[in-house]
């Protein structure tokens, strides 16, 4: 499996984790072990770390069980319908040109978007700072005085805020240098305090930014589901965090104060996007929200279920090195090339000859094995005998006959043909046995195939 495929089954592992705790655990799974969770299966989502599999010693690989099979599936073709990538030490990676076109049609897709979504935000930006009048000192002083990190921000001019009539509930957007956005409305001191605590998490923990790389996650794996699953869920999760930090040591009547506030902003909003990060969050998810808020104090979450849930997803994603292979690549030996692909090889025959087949051998290195080349005009599967070497044609006899036989098997090989209708073939070798009276032969493993573009037998 590519490294793509397995990066996305990684990250899809965490966020079926997470989605599994929270169902079991819904009391006892805290918000912030929530947000480690999904912070850390973005990594999963983001991190190739499946390529410290060939990086590994030798001899700590072949202790693994299963980490890497050396097969002996042997191919003869050439590199038409491959992309070739020039790279260190003469050695090119090989890349199927459907793969490439669907890279390069994927890329232009997420330039347009994140291309629009840019010009969405200075355009929006602009629009409500034009209309917008900055909060002055006197009205944001004795809030800002609670908050001195963000009290030296706003003193370096790294963060601003705005009275606005164009909007509708308040809202933080941009990440290198926000804006806090409040409509022009009357609001109690009391209010103003909760808001600006809630506004001043999200810039606090960068949500604006994490938001950014979800859909980033989204737009390299928009073939997961789960990655949807986690742009939608870390939204929630950033509300219930702000919340916390708002209503950290608040009493409930000051809960119930801030609850009407998120359902009065959800009334009424209007703005949404990447770039924002809103009071009110999601419609949807408002009474859920207003719930936990006015429980907070008397449920606290478990350490012990945030372990589980870490532990479980770091489990399930590094058993994806099991399935990842890395991707082909070519080294060139004068007019003969051969690509080594974890337990296949495929190359040219210029060199080798059409009898010839490079395979791993049991210690994982490169041996180079003759093989003969048998007749299959009378029959297309062959019995290779272990002990004299004797190949004899599998013919079909009558059922009755095989029934009444009192079987005399020999070990040995059975060889099938089946020609591909393009001048190639493939041939299937399989550990077996055959009656020596009835000739019934029997298969009992499938040891390797051997693939031919131009069909010798």
């Amino acid at each position: 499996m590519n490294l793509i495929c397995t990066m996305s089954l990684a990250g899809g592992a965490g966020v079926l984790t997470y989605c599994l705790i929270g169902r079991l655990f819904r009391g006892k799974f805290s918000v912030q072990g929530r947000e480690l969770l999904l912070k850390l299966t973005m990594l999963l989502f983001l991190c190739p770390f499946q390529m410290i599999k060939h990086h590994l010693p030798k001899a700590l690989m072949r202790r693994i069980p299963g980490f890497f099979k050396y097969s002996e599936n042997r191919f003869y073709l050439d590199l038409s319908g491959y992309v070739t990538v020039p790279g260190k030490a003469g050695r090119t990676t090989l890349f199927r040109s459907w793969e490439v076109w669907l890279l390069v049609l994927g890329i232009a897709i997420a330039v347009v978007f994140v291309i629009r979504q840019v010009m969405q935000y200075l355009h929006l930006r602009s629009a409500l700072l034009g209309c917008s009048r900055e909060a002055s000192r006197e009205e944001i002083g004795r809030f800002l005085a609670k908050h001195p990190d963000i009290e030296r921000r706003v003193q370096a001019g790294k963060l601003k805020i705005f009275w606005s009539a164009a909007v509708k509930e308040p809202f933080t957007m941009g990440i290198r240098r926000p804006v806090v956005f409040l409509p022009q409305s009357e609001w109690r001191p009391e209010e103003l305090e909760l808001i600006y605590g809630h506004e001043f998490a999200h810039i606090r923990n960068r949500d604006v930014l994490v938001k950014c790389i979800c859909l980033l996650i989204v737009l390299v794996h928009w073939f997961n589901p789960m990655a949807y699953v986690l742009l939608v869920e870390f939204g929630k999760m950033a509300e219930y965090r702000c919340d916390e930090e708002a209503m950290r040591r608040r009493e409930e009547k000051e809960r119930a104060v801030y609850a009407e506030l998120i359902v009065r902003a959800a009334a009424e909003k209007s703005e949404s996007g990447l770039w924002i990060t809103g009071f009110a969050g999601s419609k949807k998810g408002i009474y859920r929200r207003v719930e936990v808020i006015m429980d907070m104090g008397k449920k606290k979450g478990k350490k012990p279920v945030t372990v589980l849930a870490v532990a479980l997803a770091v489990l399930c994603s590094v058993s994806t090195l099991y399935v990842y292979k890395a991707q082909a690549q070519v080294q060139v030996y004068g007019e003969s090339e051969f690509i080594r692909n974890e337990g296949e090889i495929i190359f040219t025959p210029e060199e080798y000859g059409q009898n010839e087949s490079l395979v791993w051998d049991e210690t994982g290195e490169l041996v180079i094995i003759e093989e003969e080349i048998l007749d299959f005009s009378e029959s297309k599967e062959l019995f290779i005998a272990d002990e004299t070497g004797e190949i004899d044609s599998v013919q079909e006899e009558s059922a009755i006959e095989r029934v009444t036989c009192s079987h005399t098997y020999v070990s040995g090989r059975v060889q099938r043909h089946i020609a591909d209708g393009k001048g190639g073939c493939k041939v299937s070798t399989y550990q077996g046995r055959q009656c020596t009276k009835c000739g019934l032969v029997e298969l009992t493993t499938l040891l390797y195939h051997t693939t031919y573009v131009v069909c010798p037998h």
